[in-house]
């Protein structure tokens, strides 16, 4: 059994892909992701999925994500020998998501930077070649690939990320 996630699954392409899987037997879909219809029942938003899914759309939108790991990080770095796998299992899922945010919108950034002041831009005299190059080293080095992958694993199969200091 194939357990699958769907990003955007409101869109037009995504309630396509919703159709088509709940069609096949091998398919079973465990996450609606939307950021238009959080907290609502699939169905309501399509009504003619009424009897086919229960579950309810969920926010795929990071952002927020930040500043609420954060702090939710402090008591547990002040307590080491009371976390168990299960907190620290959980709070390396809410960090890979922060970070998977964060290669996002860095990437954006700089990619945006170099689109509005063109190629004379990358020149070292203006330095957003450092910025440009700080974001690919961190974003290579620590790829956000890995952090999707553990972010799914956790969400479609209900396990941690590796306690590897990789997330």
């Amino acid at each position: 059994m194939i357990r699958a996630g769907i990003i955007g699954s409101t869109g037009y392409a995504g309630q396509e892909l919703v159709r088509i899987l709940l069609g096949h037997k091998d398919v079973e879909i465990k996450w609606y992701g939307s950021r238009s219809y959080i907290d609502q029942a699939y169905a309501s938003v399509f009504q003619n999925m009424f009897q086919l899914v229960e579950d309810v759309c969920r926010d795929d939108n990071l952002e927020a994500l930040a500043d609420q790991v954060a702090e939710e990080g402090l008591p547990l770095y002040r307590d080491l020998d009371a976390l168990t796998e299960r907190t620290r299992g959980e709070y390396a899922v809410r960090v890979a998501a922060v970070k998977a945010r964060a290669t996002d919108v860095s990437l954006e950034v700089t990619n945006r930077i170099f689109e509005a002041t063109g190629a004379r831009s990358t020149a070292t005299s203006f330095g957003f070649d450092l910025f440009w190059r700080n974001v690919r080293t961190h974003t290579l080095h620590d790829p956000r690939r890995w952090k999707v992958q553990h972010l799914g694993d956790y969400e479609l199969n209900d396990i941690f990320p590796p306690a590897n200091g990789i997330v």
